[in-house]
């Protein structure tokens, strides 16, 4: 083939810190509530380059020789025709950094020591992405995702039947998909939606 696609990832560094507290506090021998909170805050950073590879490009013998021409689809040289010398002349940096809130709030009724009712909402963050092998796009949103949960566990006929039933939703905002793209060179590459 007379052009090859290609990419290379120089480096990505992700850390998170992140900050959490789950209590229980119990009210009398029925009621009790579960409280829980998290901060989270992501960064990363990546150097990665896309370009297509020509081997077959007219002026290479005059430059650096068969196979050594880069036309860049990121970068600085990523607008143009024009090949460059290497392929560090593609590279591009990224950084992103992200933060927010997890959190969960129950309200427990055990009835009795057998029979647990219990009414949960809770709420995830997911923190955002960059795009490991499309490096142009901008950064992938935070994921959150809302959870609201009805419940009932209970032990029967001493202990010899257990039930745990419930009942939820999930709500997402921003939900985080990976998808298969198919480029028009017959290439394709993983994105995250």
């Amino acid at each position: 083939a007379p052009t090859i696609q290609a990419y290379d990832v120089q480096f990505v560094n992700v850390s998170t810190a992140a900050i959490f507290t789950q209590n229980d506090f119990k009210f009398n021998d029925i009621v009790s509530i579960t409280l829980g909170a998290r901060y989270t805050e992501p960064r990363m950073k990546q150097r990665n380059a896309a370009w297509i590879y020509n081997q077959n490009f007219e002026h290479a013998a005059a430059l650096t020789g068969p196979g050594q021409q880069f036309q860049c689809l990121t970068g600085p040289f990523a607008i143009g025709p024009d090949y460059q010398l290497s392929r560090a002349a593609c590279a591009v940096t990224q950084s992103a950094k992200f933060s927010g809130t997890s959190y969960l709030a129950s309200l427990n009724l055990q009835f009795t020591p057998e029979i647990l009712t219990y009414f949960r909402i809770a709420r995830g963050f997911k923190g955002g992405a960059l795009q490991f092998r499309s490096p142009n796009p901008p950064a992938v949103k935070p994921e959150i995702a809302e959870d609201y949960e009805i419940g009932f566990k209970g032990d029967f006929f001493d202990r010899r039947l257990r039930t745990n039933l419930a009942i939820f939703q999930t709500n997402f905002s921003e939900q985080q998909l990976s998808t298969i793209v198919f480029l028009p060179n017959t290439n394709v590459r993983t994105t995250v939606l």
